[in-house]
């Protein structure tokens, strides 16, 4: 037994409002200047009180682990200067990452980054994440983009061993009800060129779609082995869902990272 179950909590591409996010005031806003997709991003900049983009309050207490992906753009961020994710769980605000200008990113005009954070512990019924820059002036300049949440509730699914890919191990995961249950896997992730999903059952549909939701590919999945060729997407975050009989539905996110 063991493993858990992803569920999607929400997305947000901050082309309309900051959606399940806040904004911590002057050196946060939302800007048409830089987009991964859609017409906007978030800037923060400097490193004062208001460098920050905190989320809505989440309910995770059900939940062992927790994942946020998002796109990341870095502009005039001299050498030492980075950026941190952090988590308010009812003590404080801690540190989970930190990147580095230098040493885990370099400042481009065009060139997104695609990442990925998974958190595991316990969580409370009340809890936030937290974005912050910790540069030197307002013209040191982070923007984020296509920011998803996704968390991970605990589940008595198969006993099997690990696949071995080239991004490490993967192990099944399981949708549906007991008397009905399906398990796939999705490797390797990120990938590159392509990718494969397993599923032990017939008659599903995966459908690969933008952050936005513009349709990108529509195929009926075979038992077993299925290979996924995306060697023509630019790289970034993508969702594939999952879809099947008694209205059985999974999303999960996909990186594409070349």
């Amino acid at each position: 037994g063991g493993g858990c179950t992803e569920t999607v909590l929400f997305s947000d591409g901050f082309d309309s409002s900051y959606g399940n996010w806040n904004d911590g005031g002057s050196d946060c806003a939302r800007t048409s200047s830089y987009f991964k997709s859609g017409t906007r991003s978030i800037r923060l900049r400097d490193n004062t009180n208001s460098s920050t983009l905190t989320s809505d309050p989440l309910n995770l207490t059900g939940f062992s682990e927790v994942t946020i992906t998002f796109d990341y753009l870095a502009r005039l961020m001299e050498n030492g200067e980075d950026f941190w994710l952090q988590a308010n769980v009812g003590n404080g605000y801690q540190t989970l990452v930190t990147w580095v200008a230098g040493q885990d990113f370099t400042n481009s005009n065009t060139n997104w980054t695609a990442e990925s954070v998974t958190i595991t512990g316990t969580f409370s019924s009340s809890t936030r994440f937290r974005f912050r820059c910790d540069a030197s002036a307002n013209s040191d300049y982070i923007y984020l983009d296509n920011v998803v949440v996704e968390g991970c509730q605990p589940n008595n699914s198969r006993d099997t061993e690990p696949v071995l890919t080239s991004a490490g191990s993967v192990k099944w995961q399981e949708f549906g009800e007991a008397e009905a249950e399906v398990y796939y896997r999705i490797f390797p992730n990120p990938a590159r060129s392509e990718f494969t999903v397993n599923i032990d059952a017939e008659g599903y549909q995966a459908r690969l779609t933008s952050m936005e939701g513009k349709l990108i590919m529509d195929r009926q999945l075979q038992e077993g082995s299925n290979r996924i060729s995306v060697a023509e997407l630019p790289r970034g975050m993508y969702l594939l869902i999952i879809e099947g009989a008694e209205g059985f539905r999974k999303v999960e996110k996909v990186v594409l990272n070349r």
